[in-house]
């Protein structure tokens, strides 16, 4: 039987990279989806790629609004009756700012995607799953959510809020049957930071391994910390770094 068969999966910032690879994954995986991106045309894209592995639902929602972050779970619920899977992918990035030159509609983009959006969105599900007393809830955070980076300031607070509110929410819900992890990736061969690959060696910004990880091998360990084989796992906090900062 495949790991997800039955289950009802949403999954944020599936219009590319990690989002697009872990609804490719869940939907192999026998996963009923429902998924949403800011990006139209991206978000096609990645429905066109599951639309005949499994029963699917694209939504093209702004997660920073109220109205936004409540549509594709009113979807999910209309179509599916339930969510047994929130992974929430969605972010934005700066990179390259001297703190003193990042501007107040710089940092408000970040709030607003990378802490208001992850609110708002995990609230949402949270109040799905609640009166089920069921369901998994996965993040994608950074490794920059854990540890301080230069020249991307605004970026890893915005991560350091996400990581922070998995751990809250984990020992919040866990009674009611609900299990919360996270993942912090370093650096990963996506559309988000492909400028900072194009202009840096990944020998030297890369770690150990000297390579970017690719968006599947994140998407695998969500999908792991997601399954019923992690029954056990809720608060974890799962670098997927090649090793970088141990």
């Amino acid at each position: 039987m495949k790991r997800f068969e039955g289950k009802t999966a949403v999954v944020t910032g599936a219009g590319g990279g990690v989002g697009r690879a872990a609804a490719v994954m869940l939907a192999n995986e026998g996963a009923r989806l429902v998924i949403t991106d800011y990006a139209a045309e991206n978000l096609n894209v990645t429905y066109g790629m599951i639309k005949d592995l499994t029963e699917a639902e694209q939504v093209v929602a702004d997660i920073s609004l109220e109205e936004g972050s409540q549509k594709f779970i009113d979807a999910a619920v209309a179509r599916f009756g339930t969510i047994d899977v929130f992974m929430h992918i969605a972010a934005v990035y700066h990179h390259g700012a001297v703190f003193t030159n990042y501007t107040a509609r710089e940092l408000d983009q970040v709030l607003n995607i990378n802490c208001r959006g992850a609110f708002l969105t995990l609230r949402n599900a949270l109040r799905v799953m609640a009166p089920a007393k069921k369901g998994v809830v996965v993040i994608c955070a950074s490794q920059s959510g854990l540890f301080g980076d230069a020249y991307i300031s605004l970026y890893s607070a915005s991560k350091h809020f996400q990581v922070g509110l998995a751990k809250s929410i984990a020992k919040e819900y866990a009674s009611q049957g609900i299990r919360v992890s996270c993942v912090c990736p370093a650096c990963i061969n996506t559309p988000m930071i492909e400028k900072e690959l194009s202009t840096m060696d990944p020998k030297v910004i890369c770690g150990p391994m000297q390579r970017p990880a690719s968006p599947e091998e994140i998407a695998d360990v969500m999908a792991y910390l997601a399954s019923d084989s992690a029954s056990y796992t809720n608060g974890a906090i799962v670098n997927v770094n090649g090793g970088d900062r141990i």
